[in-house]
């Protein structure tokens, strides 16, 4: 009994080791992480996020499967990557992609940033448009919110490129609140944003002790009303062994 409750023990403190490693370093080091997908509040699958950095180059992979019921009806498996680099303490996007497979319509876009002539180009619609501050593709702005919560803003303003437009948004701090996911109770910042071009909404809940990381996104259409939600399930530091299950 003795042994298997040292054995109980030496588990639990790895557990606590790796757990205080993820509170910080995220940016640095770079993770993996996963997302659970629910749209209109039904569980649609699952999004794998990886995050690599060379020096000040830092690539953030994407890729979004369906699975349970909702992967008897799209068969899509949408991989997005955003390349940008480190830069006066922010994130500067340098391009992003975006690909849809494995459905009847296949998509292959993209959006490059030319920070020489201030522009940045969408390859959908074939249109340039001049790059304001606080301006990122849609991945990277992930990664940029969590250097612009770290200086404790109250208000701020950003645009995001997707794959289709370019989307200036107001953003809020709203305050703390705690929420529950499937990687546990998390303290975070609450950040309610909202488009101007047509009042589309994504509220952020952004986990201090995770270096401001995004652990819950949502997303609600203003013409229609319905929404999507991406919610952390698992991180990882690059590098970090995960803990094995010990045989008693």
């Amino acid at each position: 009994m003795m042994i298997v409750a040292l054995r109980y023990l030496a588990c639990l403190w790895g557990l606590m080791l790796l757990s205080f490693s993820v509170q910080a370093g995220l940016l640095k080091s770079g993770f993996e992480a996963k997302f659970n997908v629910y749209v209109s509040g039904i569980y649609a699958g699952v999004s794998s996020r990886h995050l690599l950095r060379h020096d000040n180059f830092i690539e953030y992979h994407s890729r979004t499967v369906a699975e349970g019921l909702a992967s008897l009806f799209v068969s899509d498996i949408v991989s997005e990557v955003s390349q940008a680099r480190y830069e006066d303490k922010d994130i500067v996007s340098l391009s992003y992609r975006y690909q849809q497979t494995g459905g009847k319509d296949e998509v292959d876009e993209s959006v490059s940033f030319d920070w020489g002539k201030q522009q940045l180009h969408i390859s959908s619609n074939n249109k340039t448009y001049p790059i304001q501050p606080h301006t990122y593709d849609v991945l990277s702005f992930q990664l940029a919110l969590m250097k612009i919560l770290s200086s404790s803003p109250k208000k701020f303003v950003f645009h995001v490129a997707d794959h289709h437009d370019l989307h200036t948004y107001d953003a809020t701090v709203s305050g703390k609140e705690t929420i529950d996911t499937e990687y546990g109770e998390l303290e975070t910042v609450r950040v309610d944003s909202v488009s101007r071009e047509n009042g589309n909404r994504f509220t952020f809940w952004c986990a201090a002790k995770l270096d401001y990381l995004p652990v819950r996104v949502e997303f609600e259409r203003a013409d229609t009303g319905m929404g999507s939600m991406t919610e952390l399930k698992s991180l990882q530091l690059l590098g970090t062994p995960s803990p094995q299950p010990v045989a008693e």
